[in-house]
């Protein structure tokens, strides 16, 4: 699935399991975060550019962080199993 800029998503579940003691449910939820940022770089095509980018973010020198949150998506996962 693309995600576009800022998009968030929520799908709900329809079920879970029951605490009869409590009379309380749980549910699984998952939350994914996408994180995006733009660098500038000197490259004399694209294709160097994205090596030099890629390069510098697998040796940790670019490090993306809250700062750089691009949107959310949380996804109903159903009953939590005991």
């Amino acid at each position: 699935m693309a995600i576009c800029s800022s998009q968030n998503v929520s799908v709900r579940p329809e079920s879970g399991t029951n605490d009869i003691i409590t009379g309380t449910m749980k549910y699984q939820v998952k939350i994914i975060e996408t994180l995006s940022r733009i660098v500038e770089v000197d490259a004399s095509s694209q294709d160097e550019a994205w090596d030099k980018v890629e390069a510098q973010y697998k040796k940790g020198e670019i490090v993306l962080d809250d700062t750089d949150l691009d949107g959310y998506e949380i996804y109903g996962c159903g009953e939590c199993k005991d």
